[in-house]
């Protein structure tokens, strides 16, 4: 009679331990399953990396005074500033310290490989092709004059017998006319284009006639 309580009670024993068991298990189990932050050897399905990257979003989508609205952000209050932290006397809407790249404004990035005469060039989307080229980059463009001076007052150094984009001289009397070859698409000598002349360090355009070959000036 002694033998068959003794093997009940740790029958009840061991029930009470597997019962017990099984609670840590699943326990362990909802545990892991509801982490957000995760560590070496933790086993991390898709729907929790999909919790998570869905909890950064939200989070970086609450940023306050900052409205998503489909595909674009817009910041409602005060001013932006890139790359700086002191505050702009005149307070722009957005300052930046250092470089834009931007397909309609930039800084000198380079010369092409090859020189044109003005009708070579392939007109004004022909030269901002060879440009992208020339930078590796969609947004070079061929230099305008504001863009060579922007270039040397940040120290960047232009290489001289370059065209350069400066459209057309308000002088009636110029001889030849100059209007950047007629937008870079006659090689004649009875029109002009702008080309920069200086060494590096300075600016200086003067006009050459347009079955001369030069470089084109490059901009990012």
């Amino acid at each position: 009679m002694k033998d068959v309580f003794t093997k009940l009670k740790h029958g009840i024993f061991l029930g009470i331990g597997f019962s017990f068991g099984l609670l840590v298990s699943y326990t362990f189990a909802v545990t892991v399953s509801t982490l957000n932050t995760f560590t070496s050897g933790n086993t991390v399905s898709s729907s929790q990396i999909n919790t998570n990257f869905s909890n950064l979003k939200t989070a970086i989508e609450s940023v306050p005074d900052w409205i998503i609205s489909g595909n674009d952000t817009y910041y409602s209050k005060g001013n932006v500033m890139v790359g700086r932290t002191d505050t702009p006397s005149s307070s722009p809407k957005l300052a930046v310290n250092g470089n834009i790249s931007s397909s309609i404004l930039g800084t000198y990035c380079g010369k092409s490989a090859t020189t044109y005469k003005g009708g070579e060039v392939g007109g004004y989307t022909g030269a901002k092709s060879i440009c992208e080229t020339t930078c590796g980059d969609t947004n070079a463009h061929m230099c305008v004059g504001y863009e060579i001076i922007m270039s040397l007052q940040q120290g960047i150094n232009v290489d001289s017998s370059v065209w350069v984009s400066e459209f057309h001289r308000n002088d009636k009397t110029e001889t030849p006319p100059i209007h950047d070859c007629r937008g870079w698409t006659l090689s004649v000598s009875n029109e002009g284009g702008f080309v920069h002349t200086a060494p590096p360090g300075y600016t200086a355009t003067e006009y050459e006639t347009c079955d001369n070959s030069y470089s084109i000036a490059c901009c990012l």
